[in-house]
């Protein structure tokens, strides 16, 4: 009776993996495909890169919610509110100096990013039940004021790349709080959002009209604190799956 119900839920773990495996795929198809389209007709070059780079993170961020609500054999992904609303911000801050700088098309992934961000917080915290530790006020404290420094400095030549710099540090601590859930809990987290939030640094790199330390630091971080991220999460399932089967 067990392994037969051990083996429905296997079959139907397999089945909704292609399913959403399937929905990703023709939704990212499309886009490109849209974006090639408009290529061959004349789009310019930076604007292709910057309408992918929005595809990718619209499609990566749809997918994350979806997973926030139960799913046949799969764990409900639970993304901590207070890091996501610091992402917010402090995304809102690279983005900002990005603009400042001349980051032009190449500055929408962040623009997008940021706004999505303040929506998963506030979807998180409307529908899961939350309490916040020393950590979580310490990282929210210290994100925050590097964040208005960011914010001010943003438009002084003299301190732009150190603003672009301290935004994209913030955003990198802000990670701790999730990081240290993801060490106990690795499938309320999500690897293929993170692989869309590295991925989509890429073309949003080669959109930018401006490429100076100000402008690609944010980015750069994105794409290796998420590809990074991925990794210890698939690296902690393996770990907890190895320790909850019995030799």
């Amino acid at each position: 009776m067990i392994g037969g119900r051990n083996g429905d839920m296997r079959a139907m773990r397999n089945i909704t993996g292609r399913m959403r495996g399937t929905v990703i795929a023709v939704a990212l198809g499309l886009a490109i495909a849209a974006d090639l389209v408009a290529l061959v007709h004349g789009l310019p070059r930076d604007l292709f890169w910057a309408y992918l780079s929005v595809a990718i993170t619209l499609a990566g961020y749809a997918y994350y919610v979806w997973q926030m609500y139960p799913q046949a054999g799969y764990p409900t992904v639970k993304p901590e509110p207070l890091t996501w609303a610091l992402f917010g911000f402090l995304t809102s801050a690279g983005w900002i100096v990005q603009q400042a700088q001349g980051g032009a098309a190449g500055s929408w992934c962040l623009g997008v990013t940021a706004l999505a961000c303040f929506v998963i917080a506030l979807w998180s915290y409307l529908k899961f039940d939350w309490t916040f530790d020393r950590l979580h006020m310490r990282v929210a404290i210290g994100a925050l004021v590097l964040f208005v420094f960011s914010f001010a400095m943003r438009n002084e030549p003299a301190y732009a790349t150190l603003s672009a710099v301290a935004a994209a540090f913030a955003d990198f601590v802000s990670y701790f709080p999730s990081v240290r859930k993801a060490y106990h809990l690795p499938r309320e987290e999500s690897v293929t959002n993170l692989i869309f939030n590295s991925v989509k640094a890429i073309p949003a790199l080669l959109a930018l009209d401006v490429y100076n330390v100000a402008t690609t630091v944010y980015l750069l971080m994105l794409a290796v604190t998420n590809g990074a991220f991925a990794l210890y999460l698939v690296y902690r399932r393996h770990q907890v799956r190895r320790t909850a089967t019995p030799l």
